[in-house]
Formats: structure tokens, C-alpha cells, sequence
């Protein structure tokens, strides 16, 4: 396997990405009653109107997630991808975070976004959800 695929969308001033083995549906509408990537990984709300709906299969089943667009589904090639130090993993700050992602701008199926683009590679099956017994909280 040369690369995987992944669906990214925004949070904030960032990009993260979901394996696309893990989305089971997108759409092109957020959900007030989903709750948002910003709340999950601790983010304030930048107010973006253009919100999509991601249906993820996690550790105790599927769950919606509101997520900031646009989403963009992109083949990261392997040599791209950096797994966490186990450390590094263990106290990390943003739930969920497994890797990061480095593509240059003028990669094939880069982001779309100037300059090299840091991609942090979320897993939904460790997500934290509010209220849920993963939480963080």
C-alpha cells in the first residue's frame, strides 16, 4: 500500500483528516443537534457557515459530527505520513490525534490551502465526546 485515504475538513485555522475507511456518510449540511469538531478537541467556534455532517464509526458505534468545510477526500502517500512518539500520543492535547501529515502545496491531491499544509490525522474511535464515557471531561 503506497498511501491512504483520507476525507479532511477545518477547525479553526487547521486541517484534520479522517481515514475514509472510518467516514461512513458526508453531507453537505451541519446539524445543531451533532456535535462539533471544534468542541471536541477543545477549539473555540469561528463562526463558519459552511458546516457538513460526517456519520464516523467509533469504538461504541457510528456518530454524527458537524464539521467545518470544505471537505476535501485525498490519497496521503505513506512516506507523508508521521505517526505520534507513544509519549507524545499519551499527552497530547487534542483527543483523537494519531498522526500528522506534511504535503506541499503543489503535491497531487494536496489540500487546498498555500504553501506546505500540516494535516492532523484524527481517529474517531478515540474522540472524545461530551458527555460520553471518552470524554475527556
Amino acid at each position: 500500500m503506497t498511501g491512504l485515504e483520507f476525507v479532511l475538513c477545518r477547525a479553526g485555522d487547521h486541517c484534520f483528516g479522517f481515514e475514509a475507511a472510518l467516514v461512513r456518510r458526508a453531507l453537505t449540511f451541519g446539524s445543531a443537534a451533532a456535535t462539533r469538531l471544534e468542541t471536541c478537541l477543545g477549539l473555540s467556534d469561528d463562526g463558519t457557515q459552511d458546516r457538513h455532517l460526517l456519520r464516523l464509526r467509533a469504538a461504541h458505534g457510528d456518530w454524527d459530527l458537524d464539521v467545518a468545510g470544505p471537505l476535501e477526500l485525498i490519497c496521503l502517500p505513506s512516506s507523508r505520513i508521521q505517526s505520534l512518539p507513544p509519549l507524545l500520543a499519551l499527552r497530547s492535547p487534542l483527543p483523537g490525534l494519531r498522526a500528522l501529515a506534511l504535503v506541499p502545496a503543489n503535491a497531487p491531491n494536496a489540500p487546498n490551502a498555500p504553501g506546505e499544509s500540516l494535516i492532523w490525522l484524527l481517529d474517531p474511535r478515540t474522540l472524545a465526546m461530551p458527555g460520553s464515557d471518552n470524554s475527556l471531561q
